[in-house]
């Protein structure tokens, strides 16, 4: 018979891989990670083209006497394969005396109110 006396053992792991991860493109998945990716089984239309930006996975394991234990996580995250067209914001630029007025889009009702007389840059 053996008897067995041990501190628990808890060991962890953390990978986050982001736009190029080596590991991961070393098992072949490349193409996941550029514009050659193909998703169209997940997404029905094809204005949403998809490729992933990231996966971050985390897997832990506990030793102890009575055996042990382990669990995995990984996550992974998409995004649209073309990027959006950014558009120059409009600027406003509030020199003049104005009313602002803060209203509940529900029922209409002006929630706030606000004379500005004399506006000064901050």
């Amino acid at each position: 018979m053996l008897a067995i006396s041990l501190h628990e053992i808890t060991l962890r792991h953390v990978n986050l891989y982001g736009e190029c991860p080596e590991p991961l493109i070393q098992l072949g998945l490349q193409s996941a990670f550029d514009d050659k990716a193909d998703f169209s089984g997940m997404v029905k239309s094809r204005e949403k083209e998809l490729k992933i930006s990231s996966v971050l996975h985390q897997a832990v394991m506990i030793i102890d006497e009575v055996g042990t234990e382990a669990a995995a996580a990984t996550v992974v995250v998409m995004r649209l394969k073309s990027a959006a067209v950014k558009r120059q914001p409009r600027l406003f630029v509030a020199d003049s005396p104005y009313l602002a007025i803060l209203i509940h889009t529900a029922s209409s009702l002006p929630l706030f109110v606000a004379s500005v007389a004399s506006p000064v840059a901050v």
